[in-house]
């Protein structure tokens, strides 16, 4: 597969009269995105019309632009209020223009189909868009740590001279077989930036469904993440319980700090609110991380998180950390990384998973009603007390396994392996126990059982990376 990134590349020692044109560059980018936008959304059912994003974009490109092929546009007032505008950066703004006003139709045409239930979308002409340098003719790289931009200076486009961080630059040039696109100018406060995209080849496993080896993933609040290795016959070969108290405790100190602020009447603290923004991003990063390289120590082929989708209000006495748990960041960051090393992600139904016991004993009891100590537990219907978030993570790479062995059968073998194996029935009942038993059933009747390899220790298949890590690119 082809594996798209970015990387942002600071701008070194900009001064005031750079940081200036830059804003200006980023203002007439602004309004004439603006400008474009309307235009577009007037005549929209010519351009739905046109077929291919090319051919819109050309279309759209003759009626506010003027040539000696098309002398007489329908928008002249587009070259007189943008005067001199490069063309890549005309074009970047119609591209832009085009799919916010598709954006707003489709949108339209859902709220219509559903009965004009809530409130109606609106379009915005106003945009807080950064533009895209094109090379040659917008950004020009003419050294190892120096490039060359196109900006507005008030009067004129002109060619303005920018360092760059030779961290970030050394940064780029380590990555072997990487193609660096465009970048995207951007501003964070007073830093502005290069936004480069990234773009390499990241060739998957090809081993099949059914045989792969299964790095499970449940990811919690109280404890960041869980993982079991488990192998396809339901061989468990490692878990790991990985957590992060110091950077929990720093964000329960900031958010300390943002209470003590609100209850003094400081009704808006942005600078607090950024500070644990920045350290539950962490958090979610770091988990990334070490889910990856644990699945990448036992040379897994997949990784199986939880299908986390939470609708409606939260409540309870832990709705803060409910609304704070980045489940969706971790899990993007990962898959990141993961395709890097050659490992693929999936999800799976999260029903039940924490409910069913892992060695088919039914449901089980958790909490402190139940006379455990914490909720971290759980207690079998056969007096066992286990860890809750492991037990979820056994279930979670059986129900991988088990559809997909499931799925490689043909349809009469399947149903007749359901009627004996009845935790097989539906996804939401399925259990480790349930997939030892489908596999102990197809090794009975001797047909359509894969072919499993042995496990040898850690590490024992090839490695993804010839021994690299994998490149987060952020």
């Amino acid at each position: 597969m082809r594996h798209v990134a970015s990387y942002k590349v600071r701008l070194a020692g900009t001064t005031r009269s750079q940081r200036d044109a830059l804003e200006a560059t980023v203002r007439v980018y602004r309004e004439a995105l603006s400008f474009l936008v309307g235009v577009v959304d007037s005549a929209w059912d010519e351009v739905e019309k046109v077929r291919g994003g090319l051919a819109r974009q050309r279309l759209v490109e003759t009626w506010v632009h003027a040539s000696a092929r098309n002398p007489e546009p329908r928008h002249p007032e587009f070259d007189q209020l943008f005067y001199k505008l490069p063309s890549y950066l005309r074009r970047s703004a119609i591209t832009s223009a085009i799919g916010k006003v598709a954006a707003y139709k489709a949108n339209l045409s859902r709220w219509e189909e559903s009965g004009r239930k809530g409130g109606e979308p609106k379009l915005s002409h106003d945009h807080f868009d950064f533009p895209v340098l094109y090379k040659q003719n917008m950004f020009v790289r003419d050294g190892e740590t120096s490039c060359r931009v196109k900006v507005f200076d008030g009067n004129d486009w002109t060619w303005l001279d920018l360092d760059l961080r030779p961290s970030d630059i050394r940064y780029i040039d380590r990555m072997e077989g990487a193609t660096v696109k465009n970048p995207r100018l951007e501003r964070k406060g007073k830093v502005w930036s290069l936004r480069f995209c990234v773009e390499r080849d990241a060739p998957l496993t090809e081993e099949p469904e059914e045989c792969r080896r299964v790095c499970a993933v449940d990811l919690g609040i109280n404890k960041c993440a869980t993982m079991a290795v488990v192998e396809p016959d339901g061989t468990v070969i490692g878990r790991k319980c990985f957590d992060l108290p110091v950077e929990k405790d720093r964000l329960a100190r900031a958010l300390g700090r943002v209470k003590k602020a609100q209850q003094s009447g400081s009704r808006r603290t942005p600078r607090l609110w950024a500070l644990a923004d920045y350290i539950n991003s962490q958090i979610a990063r770091k988990t990334a991380r070490a889910i990856v390289d644990f699945a990448a120590l036992y040379s897994c082929d997949v990784i199986v998180f939880e299908h986390l989708e939470f609708r409606g209000k939260a409540r309870g006495s832990k709705k803060q950390r409910l609304h704070l748990w980045r489940k969706r960041e971790v899990q993007k960051v990962a898959e990141s990384q993961a395709h890097l090393l050659g490992m693929r992600v999936s999800r799976v139904n999260a029903w039940n998973t924490s409910r069913l016991a892992f060695d088919g004993s039914g449901r089980v009891e958790r909490g402190r009603g139940a006379g455990l100590p914490s909720y971290s537990t759980v207690r079998f219907a056969t007096g066992k007390v286990y860890d809750a978030d492991l037990n979820a993570a056994y279930n979670i790479a059986a129900r991988y396994l088990v559809r997909a062995v499931l799925k490689s059968l043909p349809e009469t073998v399947r149903l007749d392996i359901r009627a004996k194996v009845p935790g097989c029935s539906r996804r939401t009942t399925c259990t480790l126990s349930s997939l030892i038993s489908l596999r102990a059933e197809l090794a009975a009747s001797s047909r359509h059982v894969p072919e499993l390899r042995p496990y040898a220790g850690e590490g024992d298949r090839q490695p993804k990376t010839d021994g690299k890590r994998a490149t987060l690119v952020a």
